[in-house]
């Protein structure tokens, strides 16, 4: 019987905090936050923000380049080698990309436009990291040429500069 009693004011202890506990409000979670309508429009605005940093798009490093080479008299030259580089250091990492061509008949050569596809996010560290590389050995924006090296060892080149018509022509002379 002693037991008994003893457990007794324990039993009503419990029997007070349970229904203490009935009419107490949990606070809203803070770590669940995609619950409710409003943590599914903040969920939604997070994976459109990161498609929007992560999503590559184009840009033009070098638009089409049609180059003509000519003689020092003037006279086009066929089946000369040609060679395009170009890079763009703000937006790449490494290298640098070439095309090997030969003149038609006429003396042309078309190099298609130069793209690259950088997103959001690379565009905007990219450009620091060229900047701090430039001490070292490293350049910034765009940089691309012809070089034509003619049957006889020699070469010629020409430079495409942005915002700037392209060369058209390239002499090779001897």
């Amino acid at each position: 019987m002693a037991l008994r009693k003893r457990l007794r004011p324990s039993t009503k202890l419990k029997v007070r905090f349970a229904l203490q506990l009935r009419h107490y409000r949990m606070p809203p979670s803070t770590t669940n936050k995609s619950s409710g309508p409003h943590g599914k429009k903040w969920l939604f605005v997070g994976l459109a923000l990161s498609i929007a940093l992560l999503l590559p798009f184009p840009t033009t490093v070098v638009p089409e380049w049609k180059i003509r080479v000519v003689d020092w008299e003037g006279k086009p030259l066929t089946d000369e080698f040609v060679r395009q580089s170009w890079t763009h250091y703000s937006l790449e990492s490494c290298c640098g990309d070439i095309d090997d061509r030969w003149t038609d008949e006429n003396g042309y050569v078309v190099f298609p436009e130069r793209l690259i596809w950088a997103s959001l996010l690379r565009r905007a560290l990219f450009p620091i990291w060229a900047r701090v590389m430039t001490i070292a050995h490293g350049s910034e924006g765009i940089a691309a040429d012809v070089v034509v090296w003619g049957k006889d060892t020699y070469s010629e080149s020409v430079e495409y500069k942005p915002n700037q018509p392209l060369p058209d022509k390239i002499v090779l002379s001897h």
